[in-house]
This record gives structure tokens, sequence and C-alpha cells, in this order.
């Protein structure tokens, strides 16, 4: 049991226990700012704006009243005041401090460019958005003990800041700190993941940072223009390493060089543009090669990737021409955009545990042949594009999607084995001019426009059950092409989907298309036997044909599974499913 509650300021209030007289303190309970237990009366600014969100206010603005400090109060007409809204106090250039200790979220642009704001409390703050504080030039004391998530650019050219607490925030995005050349020291959460492009740009003052003992992915200049980029005593052999992370290379570094042993992650760009690197020796319980970190690297010839690698960054090994070697190992799950691209020396790769190949990530390689593990799932966008010595391509029954331009223009690519493949791209194998077969396969449900465009060797198209369109110009060019089968699934043949096709001889159109596109046949020749599976003439006369496919009319031919008894043009299928006329 307890006497009566005396107040002990804004942190909360304190009562005696009648019994053992020993003191004990609690918070305050808010209700319209005053407390319901001791009646504290907490100080807030009158006449901030507010819009309500739920069961909860946002303030939006300050109503008149950005001179001086600000304090947001705890609550509002009954409900608490858990955020400031995006640009809510941006440009107020006479705000000079804000204290807001209820609030748990801040939004983009919240105090941007507020240029005399002195300090900014957030006792509760977990978010800060993008620019939330930005350009706030003479900002020296930003508290905000609880803060996990930042956005980009959350604290870039607060020229006054030198120290700060971040702690808490296991991923520090791109620019955070960038222009912020008086800040000195920062307080890193001991679970930190990533570290973000230009997080600590420009950042003259900064001549130390302690990292974790742990794997970091480091982007793209994340320190560029820091102090600690000059510091010789966190330098061995020309590399500059914070904690288990390798930062950067010296411009005397050349030859073979070889990483501490005990290394966790390579930043983003490590060894980008070393024309005079030979050979990298990485050790074993690496985690991650960042970001372009060997990009560039013009007599790179081998380098053998520790089995404990889980990442490489996109375009980590981009246009390096001498490369002709690499050993990847089942830990490595997917490959980033570019990350082989163009890498021309690099004839054959050991891909045994990737699930997904990034965007463009061999493009313009010397890849001869490829074969996907079981359990690889996506080829993404131009993954193989230009690759002009790639001849075969064997891909599991996992394989679901092939992207757009995913094999184009590889002239010599001959066959590709893709049985469990659902969706094709556009372009994905368009001038493939060497490729004489692809079994279109029973699964397949999205085909893209111009997939098999200028293939001019290809001589047979069957389109499985399941599509319902062709695509347009799908097999435009393909000169070669003598047979076209298209199920009775497909209900709308695209426009141009055959152009250009001068060796076609026969087509089998099925009884569920309902329209054929403009040009779909388009200087097909006279010739052409046209095999459609409705039943007559009035089943024909049903689909909607656009113009310039004069050639299907010439042959045309229904089919009937009997023998017909009145006279006209038949066909059916054998017992062997040919075509026979009757």
């Amino acid at each position: 049991a307890f006497g009566s509650w005396t107040s002990e300021g804004e942190s909360g209030h304190s009562a005696v226990c009648t019994r053992c007289t020993k003191k004990e303190s609690r918070p305050h309970m808010w209700r319209n700012n005053v407390c319901s237990v001791c009646g504290y009366a907490f100080p807030y600014t009158e006449g901030l704006e507010y819009e309500l969100k739920g069961d909860y206010y946002a303030v939006t603005g300050g109503g008149g009243s950005c001179v001086g400090e600000i304090t947001v109060p705890y609550t509002y007409n009954g409900l608490p005041v858990k955020e400031i809204a995006a640009n809510a106090f941006s440009e107020e250039r006479a705000l000079t401090g804000i204290y807001m200790p209820g609030v748990t979220s801040v939004g983009e642009y919240a105090f941007y460019n507020c240029t005399a704001l002195g300090y900014a409390d957030g006792a509760v703050v977990i978010a800060l958005g993008k620019s939330a504080f930005s350009g706030c030039a003479l900002l020296t004391d930003a508290e905000f003990p609880s803060l996990g998530q930042a956005g980009t650019g959350s604290f870039s050219r607060c020229a006054s800041l030198s120290a700060i607490d971040i702690s808490g925030v296991a991923d520090i995005p791109d620019s955070l700190f960038s222009s912020c050349a008086l800040l000195a020291q920062v307080t890193l959460s001991d679970t930190l993941l990533s570290i973000g492009q230009q997080a600590f740009y420009d950042c003259a003052a900064l001549e130390n940072l302690t990292l974790p003992d742990r794997a970091v992915d480091i982007g793209m200049n994340a320190f560029y223009g820091a102090a600690l980029l000059e510091n010789e005593s966190l330098k061995e052999d020309g590399l500059l390493y914070l904690g288990k992370c390798l930062i950067t290379a010296d411009d005397g570094v050349s030859g073979a060089v070889t990483v501490r042993a005990g290394t966790l992650s390579l930043a983003a760009g490590v060894f980008s543009n070393r024309n005079d690197l030979t050979a990298v020796a990485l050790p074993e319980g690496l985690r991650y090669i960042g970001t372009s970190a060997f990009s560039g690297c013009k007599t790179l010839t081998a380098v053998d990737v520790p089995q404990s690698v889980t990442r490489l960054g996109a375009g980590a090994f981009l246009a390096c021409p001498a490369l002709e070697s690499i050993t990847l190992h089942d830990g490595i799950k997917s490959l980033g955009s570019r990350t082989f691209m163009n890498c021309t020396a690099l004839s054959s790769v050991d891909l045994r545990g990737v699930t997904a190949v990034g965007e463009e990530a061999f493009a313009g390689s010397g890849i001869t042949s490829l074969t996907l593990p079981d359990g690889a799932v996506t080829i993404g966008t131009s993954a193989f594009e230009n690759c002009a010595a790639l001849t075969t391509v064997t891909l599991p029954d996992s394989l679901i999607t092939i992207g757009s331009n995913a094999f184009e223009n590889c002239p010599s690519l001959e066959t590709v084995t893709a049985a469990g493949v659902k969706t094709i791209g556009a372009w994905a194998f368009s001038k493939c001019g060497n490729l004489t077969r692809f079994d279109l396969p029973a699964t397949l449900t999205s085909l893209g426009d111009y997939a098999f465009e200028r293939c001019a060797s290809l001589t047979k198209a069957v389109f499985p059950e399941g599509l319902t369109k062709t695509g347009e110009s799908v097999f435009s060019g393909c000169t070669s092409l003598d047979s076209v089968f298209i199920s009775d699934s497909i209900t709308v043949i695209g426009k141009f989907a055959f152009d250009g096709c001068t060796g076609l001889k026969q087509v089998v159109i099925g009884a569920g298309v309902r329209e054929i596109g403009l040009n779909a046949f388009n200087e097909c020749s006279h010739s052409l036997l046209t095999y459609y599976k409705g039943a007559d003439f009035a089943a024909w006369q049903k689909i909607t044909v656009g113009s310039n496919n004069t050639a299907l009319r010439y042959n045309l031919y229904f089919y009937s599974e009997n023998e017909p008894q009145s006279s006209g043009r038949y066909w059916h299928f054998d017992g062997n499913g040919n075509i026979v006329l009757w």
C-alpha cells in the first residue's frame, strides 16, 4: 500500500510504502497530457497541426509555432501522438530544437533543411524516413536511443554533427551520414549487417570506426572522402581493414594479393579497375564478396572462391576479360546482376548450388555450355545475352522462369533442354541463328513476344496445351520453320507471330483459336497447308482474322474424326499422330 504519489517532473512520480517505507518510482499515466495519478501537467507546444491516423495522431506541421524550440505532446484529443508526418517541418529555418517524447516514427523530409535546428530528442523513435534531418547544418545533438531503422540520407549534410549512437540500427542505409564533415564518433550495432552506398561519404573527421566481429555487407563508396581511408594503422600490405571487413586497397597494390586470414567480407569495389591485379588468394571463412569487388580487373586470370562464401554481389567480376576460371561452391545460391558480364575468356563455370541467375549475369561472356543444377528456379533478364560461343544449354525440371532476352543473340546455340519451364520471356531466344530445335514444354503457361524471332534454323514449333496465346512476332523471321502445331487452348495467334516464315509448309490451328492477328502469317507461301481443327467453314468464319494472312485461305482443311459423308477438304490424325487427308 502506497501513500500519495508525488510528481518528480517529467520522469514520473513516486510514493512511499506505508508498511515498509520503501520508495517506489513509476512513469506518468498521461490523459490529455496530465498525469492521472499525480496531476503533473506536461509542458508542450500549443498550436501544432495534427492528422488522425486511426488510433493515434501525427503532427503534420507547426501551425505558426515553428520559432525556437518545439515540444510535441504525449497525447492529443485523448489519443497518443506517435508520428511526425512527412515534410511536417521541412524548410522551417527558425526552428532550433525538437523534443518528441512519445513519437515513434519520423517521416520523410520531416525536418529537411531546418538550418537552425540544434538538437533533436526522440527517446522512443523507432524509424526515421528518407532525408528526415538532411541539411540540418547546426544539428549537434541527435538523441535516438530506440532507433532501429533509418532512411536514405536521414542525417546527410548535418555539417555540425560530431557524434551519434545508432547501436540499434542493423542496416545502415545509403548516404545516412553523407557530407557530415565533423562526424568523428559513431556507435554501431553489435549485430550490424550492412553499410549502404556512400553512408559515410565525405566524413572528413571520421578517422576510425569500430565494426563488430562479423560479416558486414559494405556498399560502394561507403567511406569515400572519410579520414579513415588515410589511417595507416588500419592497413596491412596496402589493404585497409575495419574489423573483419576489407574496405579498400592502396593504388600501389598489384600482382598477386593475399587477403588476410579471418576476413569475413570484401567491400563493394575493393579491387575495382585494378588493371595490374593478376591473382587474389581469399581466406576460408570469407562470407561476402561485395558489389563490383573485382570489376574491371583486366589482368585477373583466376579466382578460387572459398566454400564459405554465400554471396557474390552484383557485378563482382564484371568486365574481367582475362578471367579464365573461377571455382564456386554449394553455398552460393544466387548470382547477382552482371556478376560475370563481359568476362570474354570465361568458358565454363560450375554452378552446382545456384538456384537463381541474375540479370545479365553472364551477358557477353565466353561461356560455351551451360548446365544448371536441380533446384534452379529462375534465369534473369539478359542473363546469357550475347554469349557468342554458347552452344548447348541443359536446364533442370525445377526451372520455372526464363527471363526476357535471357539467351538473345547467342548465334552458336544449337540445343536447349527445358522440360519444366512455365514462363519464357520476350526475346528470350531471339536471333539464335543456329538453334535447330526447342521443344516448348508441356508445363509452359506464358510465352513472351519475339521469344524465337529470327531463329533461322528452327524447323518445328509445337504449342502445348495450357498456353492461351502465342505472343506477338514469336517466331517471326524463322525462315526454316516448316511446321507449326497450335493447341486447342490457344485463343489468340499474335500479330506478326509467323511473319516472314517463308519456308512454312503446314500449320495446324486449334479449335479454340478466336483471333489471328495482323500479319501473323505475312510473307508465308501460298502453298501453305492450313489444317484447322474446326468442323467447317462456318466455324472458320467465326475467327477474327487480321489483314495480310491470305496464305491461310488457299489450302484450308477442316477436321473430321470420321470420314465425312459430304465432299470438301477434310483431315484427321492417324494412329501415329500423322496428318492424313480424307
